[in-house]
């Protein structure tokens, strides 16, 4: 019984009309890079200071990687990693850069200052992981 109502259903189905995909397809072959990174852990990987130089450098790569490439998309997981790369006093062009690519959704920004650590969330704490982001965001739109 079971197997033909599997084989009813898929003689059935080969008449049923095509769904169209509600995503065009791209006439050529799309290339998609993929840089693999492990989320950020503070003082885990490395000393704090060296995870902030390589977030420095990762945001300002990212950037110049977005201007030669249209395609090119990037999350920036934590506030702090935003934090971070602003103390270096970017040009305000690169400033300015980073927040259109935000704007336009070609970058993400996460909402938290950095990963918490679910055991040690309080509501207090809870609260004061997302305040500077969310200011921060208030203020850039």
């Amino acid at each position: 019984m079971m197997l033909t109502a599997f084989y009813l259903l898929g003689f059935f189905h080969g008449f049923a009309e095509p769904v169209p995909s509600p995503v065009p397809r791209p006439a050529s072959p799309v290339l998609i890079y993929i840089a693999p990174m492990s989320h950020l852990d503070i003082g885990f990987t490395a000393p704090p200071s060296q995870v902030a130089e390589k977030m420095r450098r990762t945001i300002a790569q990212a950037i110049a990687f977005a201007d030669a490439d249209p395609n090119f998309v990037w999350t920036v997981e934590t506030f702090w990693q935003l934090e971070r790369w602003l103390e270096t006093n970017p040009p305000e062009p690169q400033r300015q850069r980073l927040l259109q690519l935000l704007r336009s959704g070609r970058f993400e920004l996460g909402a938290a200052y950095a990963n918490p650590h679910s055991n040690a969330m309080s509501a207090f704490l809870l609260d004061w992981l997302f305040r500077l982001p969310r200011q921060w965001a208030g203020e850039h739109q």
